[in-house]
């Protein structure tokens, strides 16, 4: 059976995703995000962010953030209720999935 084609489609060129990705960093610093969760927000805290914990916004410097992503596994397997279900997701099939939510936001 012939392999099935693949569209690629490519929303933002490398200077925009740079771009991103740099804003990102500084949005992550200088506005943070909000946590909900006062267990993670000590974890955040013990890790070198800065928390405010009445507000629940943990800020994260971008030496922080490339650590948290050396140190992030280059595999992870998409648990299924029945075993021979399970997929494990490296590098390379990441960059061709979509994950998105049903609806609304997610939460730490």
């Amino acid at each position: 059976m012939a392999p099935m084609a693949v569209a690629r489609l490519r929303f933002l060129d490398r200077g925009e995703e740079e771009l991103v990705h740099a804003t990102s960093l500084k949005w992550l610093e200088k506005i943070g995000v909000m946590v909900k969760s006062q267990k993670v927000l000590a974890l955040l805290e013990q890790a070198g962010a800065s928390v405010d914990r009445d507000k629940g916004i943990a800020k994260m410097s971008e030496d922080m953030v490339k650590d948290a992503v050396s140190k992030a596994p280059k595999k992870i397997t998409l648990g299924a209720r029945d075993p021979k279900n399970e997929k494990v997701i490296n590098d390379l099939e990441a960059e061709r999935m979509l994950v998105r939510t049903m609806r609304g936001t997610w939460h730490i």
